[in-house]
């Protein structure tokens, strides 16, 4: 079975919060992924599984509260550091909370990215290109030409919003919205994509 999708511009402002929020959830895997232990001290505190990257989490008063209940529990824990390495650890993240909060930097980087994105794939010509996924991997087409090949072995994962899929490979991101697919539908792609790679759905 063949999908494919005809690249088509987008609405920039349509797409704009599944798509910020895609590459938030990205951003939290990745985190996850590298700093398990962390993770796991910050939703047992949390008492939270599925707890989201600080920053879109909480408002600026609770933004504040961590700050300084991180403070206080981080700045005694620096006269024994050995013996206090989780208040001093858990001090710290509720410091770097907090400050993220009040300063709105993860949201709005997120959002800036998120636009940057969607701008180049508004200035895409009308279904010139085309992206198909088979049993191998995953093709860029220029018309009847295939472009670039990318097997499933070199993609980071899929993250499937309620409107488009972002498909995350080396450095690089595209985003498909679902109403671009000709072959194939989205909800037949989305088991498909998920037996190929790493594949979430928010």
């Amino acid at each position: 079975m063949k999908y494919i999708f005809n690249l088509s511009p987008v609405d920039v402002n349509a797409y704009m919060a599944e798509t910020a929020a895609a590459l938030e959830k990205r951003t939290e895997l990745l985190s996850r992924e590298k700093y398990p232990k962390m993770w796991e001290k910050t939703d047992k505190n949390n008492g939270n599984t599925k707890a989201k990257v600080p920053g879109r989490l909480i408002s600026k008063p609770m933004s504040w509260v961590c700050l300084i209940l991180g403070a206080i529990i981080f700045i005694p824990s620096m006269q024994d550091v050995l013996g206090r390495i989780i208040p001093l650890t858990a001090g710290a993240i509720a410091m770097v909370i907090g400050l993220r909060g009040i300063r709105g930097e993860p949201a709005d980087r997120f959002d800036r990215s998120a636009k940057n994105l969607l701008k180049s794939r508004a200035k895409l010509p009308e279904n010139r290109y085309s992206i198909a996924f088979d049993d191998d991997g995953m093709s860029v087409m220029d018309g009847e030409k295939e472009e670039n090949r990318v097997p499933y072995g070199e993609f980071e994962r899929v993250v499937e919003t309620q409107n488009t899929f972002l498909v995350f490979f080396g450095s690089r991101v595209i985003v498909l919205p679902k109403c671009d697919i000709v072959t194939g539908t989205a909800d037949e792609l989305a088991p498909f994509l998920a037996n190929k790679t790493s594949y979430i759905a928010i």
